[in-house]
């Protein structure tokens, strides 16, 4: 296919489709799995489930929706025939089905895993796909490190350069069709279609899992979210600005959460019982997503806009966490840390109890041992636990700022 820019997870998901009959990609709308998966199945018939009357036969009837379209295949949007997953776990069984021969794909990774619980456990493998990251749009080697690699054994003194600026790569984020190729829009084009990315999550997906009535209202406190990420969430708060009942807050909120628009970090610390009462970081799933709906409208207007800082963290965190697990069914290990509202850490990726890697992020392209403030006294207060510490900024060069601190390229994650 034209333009393919391998991702992250490719390796990943080759070698699980020689493991398992059966693979399950998930990921929001539009972040390629389609294009992922007819990538590397070029033979597969592919099958969309965004066609009602096939979703509706599938269900009705799943069996006879195999009998006449057997594998090897991938189906679309799968979560709209939540009756073909017992069929499926009968064909396999009884079929003897080759490894990587059905693949799947699907937008609600919570309403997927419980139909895959109840049927399909053992017989397939897990993928998530997330926007794409600086590294995989630039097509740098690191695009396949983990987060661990960086930690074991980083690539110091090589340069990571911006083949866009910093922030023309905030402005238009990662999801594929905003990438730079000979196809992709303008800056201003690129906006129009995170817009249509708004509407049709608003029209389309939210309608799909809730009964959301008041859709004007609902873009309204999606824009107030917008501009809350990268700080402390506090649905009261966001409940006010938008003008709606705080419980519909939460309730809004669980279905961003559930259509990955948004996720959340907890507070860290030693105890188990303080840890879970520490107020959780917000972050929306793009740093595009999140200039549309602050009606940023060009790159060049984040030059000055007060809340950039914000949005260079978002996008960070979410290359941090894409970097950090390729599977639903794992919760990337990473916490925000605040002491006593003095100093913070932006993340902390907890690798085990024993091996604790601060991370702050700061949108420079001079870091200086001024900006490890938080890094500092988080390895002070957690100084047998605190392994490296990390700072992430535009600058293009792998070093080390200090004897115990990693300097990582955003342009490389």
């Amino acid at each position: 296919m034209e333009d393919f820019l391998p991702r992250r997870v490719s390796s990943y998901l080759r070698r699980l489709a020689s493991l398992y009959p059966a693979i399950l990609v998930t990921g929001p709308r539009q972040s390629g799995k389609t294009y992922l998966c007819r990538h590397h199945f070029p033979n597969h018939r592919w099958i969309l489930f965004d066609d009602e009357l096939l979703a509706e036969q599938a269900n009705e009837d799943p069996k006879l929706f195999l009998t006449n379209n057997p594998p090897p295949f991938i189906l679309d949007e799968v979560q709209k025939a939540p009756n073909l997953f017992p069929a499926l776990k009968e064909y396999i069984d009884t079929e003897e089905t080759e490894c990587g021969h059905i693949i799947l794909t699907g937008s609600q990774p919570l309403a997927l895993m419980k139909f895959v619980s109840e049927s399909l456990a053992g017989r397939i493998g897990l993928v998530e796909l997330f926007p794409m990251t600086p590294s995989e749009v630039f097509q740098y080697e690191t695009f396949s490190f983990d987060f661990d690699n960086w930690i074991k054994d980083p690539p110091i003194g090589e340069t990571y350069s911006w083949k866009i600026s910093p922030f023309e790569f905030l402005f238009r984020g990662g999801f594929p069709k905003m990438i730079i190729t000979k196809h992709s829009p303008k800056s201003e084009d690129a906006s129009t279609r995170l817009k249509d990315y708004i509407r049709t999550y608003l029209s389309k997906d939210l309608r799909d899992i809730a009964s959301v009535t008041n859709l004007g209202r609902f873009e309204k406190f999606l824009r107030v979210l917008a501009s809350s990420s990268s700080k402390i969430l506090d649905l009261s708060d966001v409940a006010r600005q938008a003008d709606i009942p705080q419980g519909t807050a939460y309730d809004w909120y669980e279905l961003l959460k559930v259509s990955l628009i948004a996720w959340a970090v907890p507070g860290w610390a030693r105890n188990l019982g303080k840890r879970e009462r520490k107020r959780s970081k917000l972050f929306v799933l793009d740093s595009g997503l999140v200039c549309t709906l602050m009606n940023i409208a060009r790159p060049e207007d984040l030059n000055l806009n007060p809340l950039t800082g914000f949005i260079f963290e978002t996008a960070a965190a979410n290359c941090v966490r894409s970097s950090l697990f390729k599977s639903s069914t794992v919760t990337p290990p990473l916490y925000h840390w605040n002491f006593r509202n003095q100093v913070e850490v932006d993340l902390v990726y907890v690798k085990d109890i024993h091996s604790l890697y601060p991370i702050e992020i700061k949108l420079s392209s001079k870091p200086s041992k001024s900006d490890c403030r938080g890094l500092e006294a988080f390895s002070d207060k957690y100084p047998k636990e605190t392994k490296t510490r990390i700072i992430i900024t535009t600058n293009e060069r792998c070093f080390w700022l200090d004897s115990k601190t990693l300097h990582i390229p955003l342009s490389a994650l």
